[in-house]
């Protein structure tokens, strides 16, 4: 079998972007250590791609999440890729017409 693959998309980058500069304003170690921490998340999915739960406002088996704290990290799984498609906190919900991959 091949080995999982893991790829950020651009917006997924972008959020992690977002995140550090907001979490940064306040404490910039504190932004770090939380980046970090969706990095080591994310890669436990090459091991364990399925481990997420399937994104309840998608119903689709390839759409799942992990949960890092307060935030979702919402991703595809297709054998043998896995797609982090955008990092959000969990208080915002996934509208339809704003999922884009």
């Amino acid at each position: 079998m091949p080995r999982t693959r893991l790829v950020w998309s651009a917006k997924a980058k972008e959020n992690l972007r977002q995140i550090q500069r907001y979490i940064g304003r306040d404490s910039p170690e504190a932004a770090r250590a939380l980046i970090k921490q969706f990095k080591v998340a994310a890669r436990r999915l090459k091991d364990f791609p399925e481990i997420g739960a399937v994104v309840e406002e998608k119903d689709d088996p390839e759409i799942r999440e992990i949960l890092v704290g307060s935030y979702r990290i919402i991703y595809r799984y297709r054998r043998p890729l896995v797609a982090i498609i955008e990092v959000r906190h969990g208080a915002r919900l996934l509208r339809e017409e704003e999922f884009e991959e």
